[in-house]
């Protein structure tokens, strides 16, 4: 009788013991504890970087422009680069589960986008001597330089890989808006070396203005690639790179079609996400 006693109360001290513990560990616990609830998150923040560009298309002139080229040399492509800059907002993803559609959100840009494009063409104009009494034929280059600037919205959708891994895919629409539309003309003697048109010189017919008969109202489709360099728990700094194919011509009726290639830094701000409280506090 008297070990089972000493059993029983071993026992219950080994239960009271234990009560206690958990007791300790429970108030030993943080009271305002919280855990991150997996929802999205809205967005805020700026973009800025350069564009390299790149046109396609074959016509002989550009409305307004006089020059002496006739329909047969045409220009068929051009180069140039130029600059974009855009305020932010968006929707990063809850990327609560393993859902595909809890890594998409949204994206939407509204900025300025400016880019210059030269493009040339070559034709022969004629026969020359040169002072060896040799008759050559005589090749002009005639150049165009255009300035095209815009107010592009661009609202995209986007994919992040995971939260460990902020890799960041966005694909979408270049709604543009013209307004700037600028030109320069001018054209040169290419070959041979030392010829000169009649009047002594190596170029002319220079000019300048605006462009005319312009599309007010530019489309095409984006697409870019980024990672997020987090500075801070709200703050991230996004390197990207991106394209743009346009399916409009700044001129309409023209054969003019733009392809950019992107390259930029976005600064982001996050706001904070609500956490959930397992005390109901």
């Amino acid at each position: 009788m008297h070990e089972r006693y000493i059993t029983f109360t071993a026992q219950c001290g080994k239960l009271l013991s234990l009560l206690l513990l958990s007791t300790v560990v429970l108030v030993a616990q943080p009271q305002g504890a919280r855990e991150v609830l997996p929802v999205p998150l809205l967005q805020f923040g700026g973009y800025g970087g350069v564009i390299i560009g790149n046109a396609s298309g074959s016509f002989a002139t550009l409305p307004g422009i006089n020059n002496c080229k006739g329909d047969t040399a045409l220009f068929d492509g051009g180069s140039g680069n130029g600059f974009a800059a855009s305020a932010i907002v968006g929707m990063r993803p809850a990327m609560g589960n393993s859902d595909f559609s809890a890594n998409i959100g949204w994206q939407a840009r509204v900025g300025i986008a400016s880019v210059s494009t030269t493009f040339e063409a070559t034709e022969v104009i004629g026969p020359a001597m040169n002072p060896m009494g040799m008759v050559l034929p005589v090749t002009s280059k005639y150049v165009v330089e255009t300035s095209l600037s815009e107010l592009r919205v661009e609202p995209m959708a986007t994919y992040q890989v995971s939260r460990s891994t902020p890799l960041v895919f966005a694909v979408g629409a270049r709604l543009g808006f013209l307004m700037g539309k600028t030109f320069t003309h001018h054209e040169e003697v290419a070959a041979p070396t030392g010829a000169r048109y009649g009047d002594g010189s190596t170029e002319r017919n220079n000019s300048s203005g605006d462009l005319q008969e312009t599309s007010g109202f530019q489309a095409g489709l984006k697409a870019a690639i980024g990672f997020d360099f987090n500075l801070s728990p709200n703050f991230a700094l996004r390197p990207e790179v991106g394209t743009m194919l346009g399916f409009t011509s700044p001129v309409a009726d023209t054969d003019w079609s733009q392809t950019e290639l992107h390259a930029g830094i976005a600064l982001i701000f996050t706001l904070d996400a609500p956490r959930s409280s397992p005390l109901g506090e």
